[in-house]
């Protein structure tokens, strides 16, 4: 459930940008793609940084912190976003929430023997 939630998190702006595009920010289709891109990048840098937060913290705790945290600017997108340089902020900080495979397969990977561990952490990334 704490992985499916933190893909609903993870792409609720994308559906967004094509409407802000047209009616509240001034952007072209470079500015859409750039935030795309900032959120990636986001993505890839908490990637790197929950490894080893994981194996000093665990994994629950890791991935509940991290879900709290980027529910924070996904819920006050509409209020915080009012140009682009709020907007790819606001993106990087959502796309943070993509790191959330990380702890989700630690956290699984700790919990099943090594025989059936594939089949859970495919379960758990797929779910």
């Amino acid at each position: 459930i704490l992985f499916n939630s933190a893909w609903l998190l993870w792409f609720s702006m994308s559906p967004l940008l094509p409407i802000m595009k047209e009616t509240s920010i001034d952007m072209t289709q470079q500015d859409i793609w750039l935030s795309n891109m900032c959120a990636l990048v986001g993505t890839i840098v908490v990637r790197l940084i929950l490894g080893p937060l994981c194996d000093e913290f665990g994994g629950k705790d890791i991935l509940v912190a991290l879900l709290v945290t980027c529910a924070i600017p996904c819920g006050l997108a509409g209020a915080l976003i009012h140009n682009f340089a709020s907007l790819v902020t606001v993106r990087s900080l959502i796309g943070c929430v993509g790191g959330t495979l990380v702890p989700a397969q630690f956290w699984v990977s700790c919990h099943f023997t090594p025989e059936c561990a594939g089949v859970a952490m495919a379960t758990a990334a797929g779910w």
